[in-house]
């Protein structure tokens, strides 16, 4: 009996170095953890990086944040809620795609209301501040005025002027 245990033990362990020689080669994912690295802030743990790259670390008493009274579970329902919403507005709006020509201004509508909310939901993940002074950073201003100034005139000519020819302009360069 002690002998087909001795036995046994000898197999499996014999098993185990095999494995660990095949399991220790490099493979595909195997740089991946040194590759984040180099993007991450160096806070130590991998979580706490990404919560610090994403702006979800420890905003809970940001001054400077739209959001600092929201933990980051409230944050993640925010972001997933209102990025929820967006997308089914945007949805919605293809419905119209096919009578664009007689409908484009509720298409117009439906579509810019899809977008600002799918934008608006990082809002949630970054903080107010933060995300702001990232779309106005210099190397974004101008696409920041060009997509804001779209959105707004798109819905004015929609609502307010009833304009097909100004809105289909605008809903393309939205």
């Amino acid at each position: 009996m002690s002998v087909s245990v001795n036995l046994e033990s000898d197999e499996l362990s014999e098993y185990l170095i095999e494995n660990r020689e095949k399991n220790s080669k490099p493979g595909i994912f195997s740089n991946i953890n040194l590759n984040l690295k180099q993007y991450l802030p160096k806070t130590g743990n991998i979580e706490n990086d990404l919560a610090v790259r994403f702006g979800l670390a420890g905003n809970e008493n940001n001054s400077g944040s739209w959001c600092f009274k929201l933990n980051r579970k409230e944050r993640i329902v925010g972001f997933f809620t209102f990025l929820s919403i967006g997308v089914l507005l945007l949805m919605l709006s293809s419905l119209y795609i096919p009578v664009l020509l007689l409908k484009a201004r509720k298409f117009s509508i439906i579509f810019t209301m899809g977008s600002v909310f799918s934008f608006t939901s990082l809002t949630f993940l970054w903080g107010a501040m933060p995300f702001f002074r990232h779309l106005t950073s210099p190397t974004r201003l101008i696409f920041t005025l060009m997509y804001f100034g779209s959105l707004f005139a798109t819905l004015f000519f929609a609502i307010s002027l009833q304009s097909y020819i100004c809105n289909s302009v605008l809903l393309w360069i939205e």
